[in-house]
């Protein structure tokens, strides 16, 4: 609250200045006037009435008062009225107008000005917000892992796994079903879910924990940075595999080259034989299989030999 105090500190003076200068304006025009029906008229008064009037417009700064007050319910405004109108319909019609526009019009945009200001300062900065979501998803992991200790069995290292049947068992289970959804945790294919993980960590089984920390994951839609990284990850396994062929391809090159300049210089088994290529000379060669070990497979070993 003090934090909403201080920040709305210079709205407070920026409204305060708007709201002097409107009733110091105002205040002018009142002056000019009552000292233009004093001069003229002012003889004809009561010095009862003459007193009311200097008792509330004697001066710029007592016409300000009176304003702030009449605004403020410091005073009810009927009793400057009344004084205004001995001078005629002209300054009692533009005091309803200065009421009315200062009820209306003055007070609702300072109230609107502070309640903008109070709702931009309350709300809380991105650490706490942070902080929060780590806390709920902990929380939900911890529920997680508490309702899988009366569902799951503990092997002998004292971890409690998942495997494939267990999960089927758990998706059919009516409790776990229900503490997803108020989660705001949706698997829809559960057994593609869970294979996903079991290729992911290697293992035909997942432990309570880490199984919980997936389930939490999946709470909610994907954000812009998940399809960012997804899409990162296919750019670099594109490029991975790219270069991967084009290693292949020269490597294959090079075992072609030696298989064309120097066939002599290999073993090769009986009834086999290197043929010229017919459709695409320098991809594709036909081999002639009358042994269990490939001539290619003979050639890789005589060029790793040949290299080192």
């Amino acid at each position: 609250m003090l934090d909403c105090m201080l920040g709305s500190l210079l709205n407070v003076i920026w409204c305060v200045i708007m709201l002097i200068f409107v009733m110091y304006v105002f205040a002018l025009f009142v002056q000019q006037l009552l000292a233009s029906y004093l001069v003229e008229d002012g003889g004809r008064e009561s010095p009862e009435t003459v007193a009311e009037i200097y008792r509330f417009f004697g001066s710029v700064g007592m016409t300000v008062i009176t304003l702030f007050q009449a605004s403020t319910n410091g005073v009810d405004w009927r009793d400057p009225y009344l004084v205004l109108a001995i001078s005629g319909p002209v300054l009692p019609a533009a005091f309803m107008c200065y009421v009315a526009f200062v009820f209306i019009s003055v007070w609702n945009i300072i109230t609107s000005t502070f309640v903008e200001k109070a709702l931009k300062l309350a709300q809380p900065d991105i650490d706490l917000l942070v902080m929060e979501q780590q806390l709920q998803d902990y929380e939900d992991t911890q529920m997680l892992a508490q309702l899988f200790a009366h569902m799951l069995h503990t092997d002998e290292d004292g971890l409690q796994r998942v495997g494939l049947e267990e999960f089927r068992h758990l998706v059919e289970n009516s409790e776990f079903r229900s503490y997803l959804q108020t989660r705001g945790i949706d698997i829809k294919n559960a057994e593609t879910f869970f294979k996903m993980l079991v290729e992911l960590h290697g293992e035909p089984t997942i432990d309570a924990i880490t199984f919980a920390n997936a389930c939490v994951r999946m709470k909610g839609a994907a954000t812009s940075i998940d399809l960012q990284t997804v899409m990162y990850t296919t750019h670099l396994m594109n490029k991975e595999q790219r270069r991967a062929f084009q290693f292949m391809y020269s490597r294959l090159k090079s075992i072609e080259s030696m298989l064309r300049e120097k066939p002599d210089e290999f073993d090769w088994p009986e009834g086999a034989s290197f043929q010229s290529p017919k459709s695409q000379p320098n991809l594709s060669r036909e081999w002639s299989r009358s042994s269990p070990l490939s001539p290619l497979s003979r050639g890789l070993e005589k060029l790793s030999a040949a290299e080192h």
